[in-house]
């Protein structure tokens, strides 16, 4: 994904575990993502 505003962000995706989903974004601003399971959604 690229925008005008020239920031480069690449997302990563995984499922390490059954309906588990893991996102990584990486960014100008650094990295962050993001984690979604049946008992736990968290953001960092």
């Amino acid at each position: 994904m690229h925008n005008d505003d020239g920031v480069q962000t690449t997302l990563t995706c995984a499922t390490p575990a059954p309906k588990t989903t893991a996102c990584l974004v990486d960014d100008l601003r650094g990295t962050h993502g993001f984690v979604l399971s049946p008992e736990h959604n968290w953001a960092f």
